[in-house]
């Protein structure tokens, strides 16, 4: 097939612009006009579909490929016959690869090790399911736009083989290669079955290049490389390139080794010998690291501008402007390994007779860090919170950044000054939450500092998949401490914890979302639980006399477990129940208010960034509907109200119900039990031409309803609420 221009029309795709050709066919950036989106569409040769029964194996195997759900590996959308061509549908990731990054020269140490573990992360899920990639190389590591590395191209390089050799029986020549050469183990030669030892080999490889600026093989032919390959010495990385630790230099010649057996046997290995590299492992003062940092953003933002620029002048001369930059990269690098490898020897150094530090205190009993991510040189601020348990004998820890929240304990080593984590997490792989994640945390931290600085390593386990991470980190006593009710608020306000703990976390049964709620969002927001009932529908008239309500005694201004914020001698009470059809909601207010006005919003689902959730809101006076709203992302868009409202005055007190109908507000009929809901509710009065509040319930802008009463459907018939 010719290769297709752009705008040219492919099944429901339109051919953006042609990305590569590679050994299996045309990769072109298309749009799904179906669905609006611009994928990676993949359309394979005809030479190679053609044969037996490649296409149906091809779909057995992009099935387990599209099954693996991990974020480092391309997701595949779909599989597509459009005119007798097969065509494969992908996640179109816009950062180019690391073979365009390498044309600008070595790439520097710490970023290339950031490709390396999420490359092995990858390839360690897919090991662990029996699956050997075959084809590692720069060209499949692409760049996201967060600068995490995508491994692209699972499934293909084993089904190219195997056509290969098919091939190869129908002739007499067996001068056709299984596999791209330069980057292929000595094992693959020769034919024999690939294990993950592969892969870890070609992995070397790419780390090699990466650092070196090259491969250490020089030939241009597929026999003359055969030949290096078995004859030339591959030269340790320490005496190519200026300041790489031996560790690094050691575990790349590991990776390389001629013998399967010599190297680490799958990802998993590699992975964790990557965790103790003095690159990856040790602290950094806090100029180095912003320089660092800035260092590392700024190559970045060079490198998609020159990337831009290479559209119209070619990729080569751009990108060697870019060299020397990178090149003055190395000399921080090489400093850093200092500063690491002196940190990586405190951090391990033996325990006995190093009397264990006093709990991080103060005189509010808990104690805020700053933390250190030395991989991706990100500094977190005021991001791990540490929490004096009530028996002293332990720690409650969260951590909450960007879109992901941890949640452990800190148990203190019997002798030392370590500290044993073990907890929960979860996360959103990017900020546009595309792809949830969750599971379980364990690690180990140790005071450098007592009660001020910490180092610690903790090991993610995800429940989905059963792959593994770890993180090394360094925490120290925040520059500009928050307090705890602070921290409560500013995760309350992040784009992304309440979608985790809400839309997530809870329906999964995930108890420690829960206990995150009760420690911290309880303590800036109201926690009341909605009683479900199976009879008893309330006629809205403003009357609180009807049998459902009898059971809300009312005392003293409130009713039980309901909030309350009232002005001066005013005295509010609000009730809530629900059933199959409808909230139910009431307010009483005494003394009657001058022209009372009730304002409700409701938001029944998260959405991200949170403060752009949907949310509907109602204005009533006289028990009429005077203005009504449906919020999306702050945006005003029609909406046909059909809530019902009522008020009544009696005696000395004003009363108010409303029915609010779940059909038109959530997709399902009813919430299940222990299902969220977020709920602002305000009593208004006039007064001298204004509007002055009388009661709260909720927050003070009646229209941020992420910041309101947490409503808890409960199925029981229960008028309590938690405290």
């Amino acid at each position: 097939m010719a290769v297709l221009p752009p705008g040219a029309g492919f099944g429901k795709y339109r051919i953006l612009r042609l990305i590569g050709r590679g050994g299996m066919g045309v990769v072109y950036l298309a749009e799904d006009q179906t669905l609006g989106r611009e994928v990676a569409l993949k359309v394979l040769d005809r030479s190679v579909t053609a044969s037996g029964d490649f296409a149906a194996r091809f779909r057995v195997e992009a099935r387990t490929i599209a099954g693996l759900e991990h974020p480092f590996i391309i997701r595949i959308h779909a599989l597509e016959q459009i005119d007798e061509e097969l065509a494969i549908d992908m996640e179109f990731v816009s950062g180019g690869s690391v073979a365009d990054a390498e044309k600008a020269g070595p790439i520097p140490a710490t970023l290339a090790l950031g490709h390396l573990r999420d490359t092995l992360l990858a390839l360690a899920c897919c090991h662990e399911e029996g699956i050997i990639h075959r084809d590692v190389k720069p060209s499949n590591l692409l760049i996201r736009g967060d600068g995490h590395v995508v491994l692209s191209d699972f499934g293909l390089a084993k089904l190219l083989a195997e056509y290969q050799t098919e091939s190869i029986a129908q002739r007499t020549s067996s001068g056709l290669f299984l596999g791209t050469p330069r980057y292929a183990p000595p094992e693959a030669w020769d034919g024999q079955p690939p294990t993950p030892a592969w892969d870890v080999f070609s992995t070397g490889m790419v780390l090699y290049e990466a650092i070196a600026g090259a491969t250490p093989y020089s030939a241009d032919t597929p026999l003359s490389l055969m030949k290096e390959m078995i004859e030339k010495r591959i030269p340790p990385l320490s005496e190519v390139v200026e300041g790489v630790s031996p560790e690094l230099s050691e575990l790349a010649a590991d990776m390389l080794a001629r013998v399967p057996e010599d190297r680490p046997p799958d990802a998993g290995e590699v992975l964790a010998r990557l965790s103790t590299l003095p690159e990856l492992s040790a602290d950094q003062a806090d100029d180095v690291a912003r320089t660092q940092a800035h260092r590392h953003s700024a190559y970045q933002r060079r490198l998609r501008r020159l990337r831009a620029r290479a559209w119209w002048r070619g990729w080569g001369e751009a990108l060697r402007r870019m060299a020397r930059p990178a090149f003055r990269g190395v000399a921080v690098v090489a400093v850093l390994a200092v500063v690491l490898a002196g940190l990586w020897s405190a951090f391990s150094w033996s325990s006995r007779g190093v009397p264990s530090p006093a709990p991080p205190a103060t005189d509010e009993g808990y104690r805020i860090f700053d933390t250190i991510e030395p991989v991706a040189q990100t500094l977190w601020p005021n991001h791990w919170i540490m929490t004096r348990l009530p028996d002293n004998n332990g720690w409650d820890v969260i951590a909450a950044a960007s879109a992901r929240l941890w949640r452990l304990q800190a148990t203190p080593q019997a002798t030392g000054a370590g500290l044993v984590f073990e907890g929960s997490w979860a996360e959103y792989t990017d900020t546009s939450a595309r792809v949830f994640r969750y599971g379980t945390l364990s690690g180990n931290g140790r005071w450098l500092r007592p009660n001020e600085e910490m180092a610690a390593t903790l090991t993610f386990t995800s429940l989905q998949d059963g792959s593994q991470s770890t993180q090394a980190l360094i925490l120290r006593t925040a520059a500009n401490p928050i307090t705890l009710a602070e921290y409560a608020r500013r995760l309350e306000g992040s784009d992304h914890a309440q979608a985790l703990i809400y839309k997530e976390l809870i329906p999964r049964n995930q108890a420690w979302a829960e206990e995150v709620e009760s420690r911290y969002l309880c303590a800036v927001s109201r926690r009341v639980t909605v009683p479900r009932r199976a009879g008893g529908v309330p006629e809205i008239d403003g009357n609180l006399d009807d049998p459902c309500w009898h059971d809300f005694i009312e005392a003293a201004g409130a009713a039980p477990g309901m909030a309350v914020t009232g002005e001066g001698d005013a005295r509010a009470t609000i009730r809530l129940r629900y059933d199959d059809d409808a909230l139910y909601l009431a307010v009483a207010v005494r003394p009657i208010p001058v022209q009372p006005r009730l304002i409700i919003t409701v938001l029944p689902r998260f959405g991200v960034p949170v403060a752009m959730s949907t949310r509907w809101a109602v204005r009533a006076e006289g028990g009429r509907v005077i203005a009504a709203q449906r919020l999306v992302a702050d945006r005003s868009v029609p909406w046909s109200c059909d809530w019902t409202l009522a008020d009544q005055r009696e005696e000395d007190r004003w009363t108010a119900e409303a029915r609010i109908p779940f059909a038109g507000i959530d997709e399902r009929r009813s919430p299940r039990q222990g299902d969220r809901w977020r709920l602002n509710c305000q009593v208004t009065r006039e007064e001298a031409g204004a509007e002055v509040t009388v009661a709260t319930w909720g927050n003070a802008d009646p229209l941020r309803a992420e910041h309101g009463l947490i409503l808890v459907f409960q199925g029981a018939e229960s008028a309590q609420s938690n405290p």
